[in-house]
């Protein structure tokens, strides 16, 4: 993916000189959006251009990570409601050496589907921050904020992982592990341990393992961002 990154444009010059000016009131911006828009009244107007360019970046950047996160821990639930499934058709005398008491299997059962649930809710909430600056970076190339190479740059997939776990380039998913498992059962919050299958923490999307950052080091499978070259072509 190295030959396919998109650089930050540093050289305000390439912009219409209206992307020098902060806009908090241009129709239909996300909240995200909004208040970077808020914030650019902080900012020199030499580098309010780049500085709204690079800080939707981060925001798409960093839902990435958690929608990864989340779907990474949907994969692995997934996995283990399978498995669950498979040693309750398998032989009766291993089924009850390893599952015990019938309430036992079913709160087994309902914190799985719970801990999948909740993982999918999160993601769900990610990709949808996703696709808002998307709609952010086309209304600011239609306000003559962001030239095409800017929207290129805020929108790209920054992880291989990215890939690697089904998604495209587009946001879609593809993947061989269902996004609802059948007849998956609801239990009440307090019913689910939420625990963790992977021995990591199963926090909400402020659980991040790093900011994102246009500065971070590298763009490995497991690493918090991507590096990139800044050019002012």
């Amino acid at each position: 993916m190295n030959s396919e990154r998109v650089t930050l444009l540093t050289d305000s010059s390439k912009r219409p000189a209206s992307a020098n000016t902060p806009n908090p009131n241009l129709k239909d911006l996300s909240r995200h959006a909004r208040a970077i828009e808020e914030h650019l009244h902080h900012v020199h107007p030499s580098e309010v251009g780049t500085y709204r360019v690079n800080e939707l970046y981060k925001v798409h950047g960093e839902a990435e990570i958690q929608r990864n996160k989340q779907q990474h821990h949907m994969n692995v639930d997934s996995q283990m409601m399978q498995g669950h499934e498979n040693i309750k058709a398998g032989d009766k005398r291993v089924r009850k050496m390893l599952h015990g008491t019938r309430a036992e299997e079913k709160q087994k059962e309902i914190a799985m589907h719970d801990n999948y649930n909740n993982a999918k809710e999160e993601r769900d909430k990610h990709r949808k921050t996703m696709r808002n600056i998307k709609s952010d970076a086309r209304i600011h190339q239609k306000a003559g904020n962001f030239v095409e190479q800017d929207v290129r740059f805020v929108t790209q997939m920054n992880f291989d992982h990215s890939r690697q776990l089904g998604f495209r380039k587009d946001g879609s998913h593809v993947s061989s592990v269902p996004n609802s498992p059948t007849g998956s059962p609801r239990g009440s919050p307090s019913s689910s341990p939420h625990g963790s299958p992977v021995g990591s923490p199963r926090g909400s999307s402020s659980a991040s393992s790093g900011k994102f950052s246009s500065s971070s080091p590298n763009r490995s499978t497991s690493g918090p961002g991507p590096s990139h070259k800044t050019t002012g072509a």
